[in-house]
């Protein structure tokens, strides 16, 4: 549960560095690149986050869609995700 709500925080920071815009062009891949590395609580490599940022922030968006329709708590109702995803 909590992996989804990262994802719904991660397309909210492509909305947000990205001044509302949903696309993530190669400037804001960068943009969110490097605020995510000089994170002190991330620890994963860049590599890591590079191969991952746009898995993470397509399912932020379908989740944030499933929240603006059923509320933020609906995250909680979804049946558990199977370790492949």
């Amino acid at each position: 549960i909590t992996w989804r709500y990262y994802t719904v925080f991660f397309y909210d920071l492509i909305l947000l560095i990205g001044d509302g815009k949903i696309n993530l062009t190669a400037g804001l891949h960068r943009k969110l690149l490097e605020v995510l590395h000089n994170s002190p609580l991330i620890t994963d490599s860049i590599d890591t986050i590079k191969v991952n940022l746009n898995t993470w922030t397509a399912a932020g968006f379908r989740y944030s869609k499933f929240c603006d329709s059923l509320d933020d708590g609906a995250l909680f109702l979804l049946p558990p995700l199977s370790d492949s995803v």
